[in-house]
């Protein structure tokens, strides 16, 4: 199923030219009538897309050109179509070779980048209700309405990116080559689908609570310092976001974290109130939630890829040892395969055989 996606989705989006995808989807509770973010809310999650995007290297030309090239030799292998295919292969390796030798240090390098952006806007009350309503359905077991409730309730960033890792694919293509070149077009095929399989998705989900909660407590660090009721109303707007990301279940794992942060609003507000010598404790908060963000987009990604399979990517010797392995099975199965057919066939002759001997 992973092969299949690859080549049917994000492979078929390259092919159409485009270097870096990009897709915003909106998901809301339409039926529930729910009031959606603000204006300025949406500008703020918007502008958090596009830094999140910032945390990527957007893949060269020069790679997405020789990724291209790689998804056309099979096609032209497929179709038994030899010179053009190794035409296309000597094109991608150039393609990278041209990269690496501009910056050998490149690793897992990202062709395809999308975004989801799902919003739940309801007040405290709501979500307790919903949360109570569907505790009853499940001690019923009345699974699948409890879900048509707890779906909706997210109110979040997602972000997808697919990488290929430049360790690997110079190498697997170079070796494609020189199978064709032999004559080995099944083997040439199956190194190029185990290479391809090697392709890595992560995706990161950041709560917009938490989005939100940051630029609110921005927004207070930079007001005006004789304006304290408008800078408390906006942290509590802050405290009051925290407190959705914890009752939308986005504190599991980092609840301690969550209390932190509302803490040091805390204490900002009650020197607010007083001389208000803020900026160390502001600059202090804004540390925690950069702290909390990068804990979010790292053990997101672990959860995505698998932490052995992560670790694994960091390591070139063991990805080429994944492919090798990996081409080696599909090798296996292939002749299995083949030999089974054969001895199918076998039996149908010998049995047609049987057939019109004498009786």
């Amino acid at each position: 199923m992973k092969k299949r996606f690859i080549i049917s989705t994000i492979t078929a989006a390259l092919l159409f030219g485009a270097n870096t995808l990009f897709a915003k989807e909106v998901s809301t509770d339409t039926a529930q009538k729910l009031k959606l973010h603000s204006k300025s809310e949406n500008r703020v999650i918007d502008n958090a897309v596009k830094n999140e995007k910032k945390f990527s290297k957007v893949a060269l030309n020069e790679i997405t050109e020789g990724f291209q090239s790689i998804v056309y030799a099979m096609g032209w292998i497929r179709e038994n179509k030899i010179k053009e295919a190794e035409d296309s292969l000597k094109v991608a390796i150039k393609k990278f070779d041209l990269t690496l030798k501009n910056d050998p240090s490149l690793g897992l390098v990202p062709v395809d980048i999308s975004t989801k952006i799902y919003q739940f806007a309801a007040d405290e009350e709501t979500i307790k209700k919903n949360v109570d309503i569907a505790k009853k359905l499940l001690d019923d077991y009345k699974v699948q309405a409890a879900r048509r409730i707890l779906l909706p309730m997210r109110d979040d960033m997602e972000i997808t990116t697919v990488y290929i890792p430049m360790d690997t694919y110079p190498l697997a293509i170079k070796t494609a080559l020189k199978e064709l070149e032999k004559g080995q077009k099944d083997a040439a095929l199956l190194t190029l689908e185990a290479v391809m399989n090697t392709m890595v998705a992560s995706r990161v989900i950041i709560p917009i609570p938490l989005i939100l909660a940051q630029d609110l407590v921005s927004q207070a660090s930079k007001t005006d310092k004789t304006k304290k009721e408008e800078i408390n109303k906006l942290l509590q707007k802050a405290k009051n976001e925290l407190k959705m990301a914890t009752l939308l279940g986005y504190t599991d794992k980092h609840s301690k974290e969550y209390e932190g942060l509302l803490s040091e609003i805390e204490k900002i507000q009650k020197e607010v109130k007083g001389d208000n010598n803020v900026e160390k404790l502001y600059k202090h908060l804004k540390e925690s939630f950069k702290s909390l963000f990068k804990k979010v987009r790292s053990e997101s990604y672990k959860d995505s890829v698998g932490k052995e399979e992560a670790k694994a990517l960091q390591n070139p010797s063991k990805v080429k040892g994944h492919i090798a392995a990996k081409a080696k099975v599909e090798e296996t199965r292939s002749k299995d395969m083949f030999e089974a057919k054969q001895k199918g066939e076998i039996f149908k002759k010998e049995a047609k055989d049987d057939e019109n001997l004498p009786k």
